[in-house]
């Protein structure tokens, strides 16, 4: 199966060096996701381009729809790329760029058909899984790695590592595997086994704690006074002198102390403790102390860039930029951090959230941006005790809501939330899909309250908890 992608990677590589050499098919425009997934994809297709002195421009976009794609079409781009997005909507990209070519690098699960100028790579047509054997990134990097040298592998991994496309032992599988071998073995990425705190090992280790949203630590996320407190509760400082304590500089016992005294206070709170501890991956070349050290923190800045409207910064730090671009990057990640616990605070009192048996309604309609709606359900799906399926919702353009549907981590159910998304989207006048744990959904949004009882009668039918 991956000698099956990786020569359709081949092919079309080909089939685009020989017209970018005869002068065709340029300028390039990528069309790519907001989320670190699809920065990370932009930064893959747009770091490619430069070596190879192709002209491209890059859009990122929030989702896709018939609308966005018909506005994209007015454009005169002879060659459009879709990158971590597109498998949805093949056959409205086929109707929409008709005469043109377009290619089609994703993950999701596809809906239609290529052909008719439209070539497209995705796992799932290989046998593999795109949920979790290779990210939009990954796709987008074996098709570089194919027309060019000089594309470092640790992007596709902040990619993979951003959508969460590990096992529940903490391991990248499949191709995300491979793609890790060839980092590790040109010495560009590090792996070990440790407490997986925001920031690394090498991180102020107060900090580290307060900034750890997922898992979410009860009364020390958010909270630089208790995260001090509980430091000094176990007799281990804050400072040496100077320099912050480090995760790295406590003994193998005071790691377990310390360890032990979050899960306690994880579990306490219904949360799933063992997220804390597995594989973390350090990129070896950032300084010690730089969140962009570590690969899952690294995701996190650039999901905050696309999250608070600032993508393109995002694209700029995954593609090595540094000094002013970094800075701005850190502002970003504070904003975000900022409106996520001001969300989660609301919900910890109760407020903007009911309960319908085993599935959680986050109400966010007026409240929650439609960028952050997503990431706010991931981390109540695996931070809430007794829930199977957490569904929340908030107001985005053109009178639409973003709906998003995430599986709790807990719960085996055989439910496919892509099929589940996909049908109801398109009953109600939209669009949907995803992958089997998480999906999301865009409808109009006077059928907000029809699509969500359909939705929930469909996933409490379909479930045994």
């Amino acid at each position: 199966m991956r000698l099956k992608i990786a020569e359709e990677a081949r092919k079309i590589s080909s089939f685009l060096l020989e017209r970018w050499r005869k002068g065709d098919l340029v300028p390039v425009r990528v069309v790519t996701h907001i989320d670190a997934d699809g920065l990370s994809s932009g930064a893959v297709l747009s770091l490619a381009l430069r070596r190879l002195g192709v002209p491209h421009h890059v859009t990122f976009v929030k989702y896709l729809s018939l609308t966005l794609l018909e506005e994209l079409s007015n454009d005169d781009y002879p060659l459009n790329i879709f990158s971590d997005l597109g498998s949805g909507y093949i056959e409205d990209i086929k109707s929409t760029f008709k005469n043109r070519t377009v290619l089609i690098l994703d993950h999701h699960m596809p809906n239609g058909r290529p052909g008719d100028g439209v070539l497209h790579l995705n796992p799932f047509d290989f046998g593999l899984n795109g949920d979790l054997d290779l990210s939009g990134a990954g796709v987008c990097y074996l098709l570089a790695r194919e027309m060019c040298n000089g594309v470092p592998p640790h992007i596709p991994l902040v990619g993979a590592l951003g959508d969460m496309q590990i096992n529940r032992s903490g391991d990248l599988v499949g191709m995300n595997s491979s793609i890790l071998n060839e980092a590790v073995s040109s010495g560009l990425v590090e792996v070990r086994r440790d407490i997986r705190l925001f920031g690394g090992p090498e991180y102020p280790l107060a900090a580290a704690l307060e900034r750890t949203v997922d898992p979410t630590i009860p009364g020390i996320t958010g909270n630089s006074l208790a995260a001090v407190k509980l430091l000094e509760d176990l007799d281990i400082p804050v400072k040496k002198g100077d320099k912050w304590t480090t995760l790295e500089d406590l003994s193998e016992d005071k790691k377990k102390v310390l360890l032990n005294k979050l899960i306690e206070r994880i579990s306490s709170a219904g949360g799933d403790p063992k997220a804390l501890l597995g594989r973390i991956y350090l990129l070896r070349r950032e300084k010690r102390g730089s969140p962009l050290r570590d690969l899952r923190s690294f995701a996190t800045v650039l999901n905050a860039c696309g999250r608070v409207g600032a993508p393109y910064i995002g694209l700029f730090v995954a593609q090595g930029m540094r000094g002013e671009f970094v800075n701005r990057a850190f502002d970003l990640l504070s904003e975000y951090r900022r409106a996520l616990m001001r969300y989660l605070g609301r919900f910890e009192k109760g407020e903007l959230i009911s309960r319908r048996g085993s599935i959680l309604l986050v109400e966010g309609e007026g409240f929650v941006k439609d960028t952050i709606i997503g990431t706010l359900v991931s981390i109540l799906s695996r931070n809430t005790r007794g829930v199977a399926f957490v569904i929340g919702y908030a107001e985005t353009d053109h009178e639409m809501m973003k709906i998003s549907i995430r599986k709790a981590a807990s719960i085996s159910s055989g439910v496919n939330l892509n099929d589940v998304a996909k049908k109801l989207g398109e009953a109600y006048g939209g669009r949907g899909g995803g992958h089997a744990d998480a999906a999301g959904a865009l409808i109009p949004a006077q059928k907000l309250k029809e699509f969500l009882e359909e939705l929930i009668r469909s996933l409490e039918t379909q479930t045994r908890i």
